[in-house]
């Protein structure tokens, strides 16, 4: 579970790319899956079954990229909080 201080800075980030003064690579590799599935949203419009198979691919898409962000931030929460630890091990062993 992220703790308080890594949520917000995932927020900081996200709020940063939204208001668009971050364009790195994720940002333009973002812009072209949203195309590319906004482009695939417009082929299927006129089936009402492709339209609801493509809504509920693209809500899992979502799902999946910020759980995958929020997971790897946690890892490296995680490491750094280890790090830190095995650090002030070493040095009460010194």
């Amino acid at each position: 579970m992220l703790s308080e201080d890594a949520k917000l800075v995932i927020d900081f980030v996200e709020e940063c790319r939204s208001q668009l003064t971050i364009k790195d690579e994720l940002h333009y590799k973002l812009e072209d899956m949203y195309s590319t599935l906004y482009h695939l949203q417009d082929l299927l419009k006129d089936d009402k079954e492709k339209t609801e198979v493509f809504l509920k691919l693209e809500t899992l898409v979502i799902e999946t990229l910020n759980l995958t962000k929020d997971t790897y931030f946690e890892y490296g929460d995680n490491f750094a909080q280890v790090r830190e630890s095995k650090f002030f091990k070493c040095i009460k062993e010194a």
